[in-house]
């Protein structure tokens, strides 16, 4: 039953994600908002760099605790590395 609610609970945050993309873009493109295609501004950059950095930083996580499954010596020793 828990396997079932995770699954259910993913499905609807990727969903409510998606929902929140697609409606901000099309409001964009309803009321014809001009230059947000690009990073040129800062408005446009900072958010696609701590984008970038939170993406890196979630995959560091996740092979960390892929690592952890294959041998718990590696991921405590690479903890007490960058620690």
């Amino acid at each position: 039953m828990a396997v079932i609610f995770c699954v259910v609970w993913n499905a609807v945050v990727v969903l409510s994600i998606v929902w929140f993309i697609v409606s901000i873009e099309t409001t964009i493109r309803w009321n014809n908002i001009q230059g947000v295609n690009t990073i040129e501004s800062t408005g446009q950059l900072l958010p696609t760099i701590l984008g970038a950095v939170s993406m890196v930083r979630v995959l560091k996580r996740l092979v960390l605790l892929a690592l952890g499954k294959v041998s718990p010596l590696i991921i405590s020793a690479w903890l007490n590395f960058i620690r």
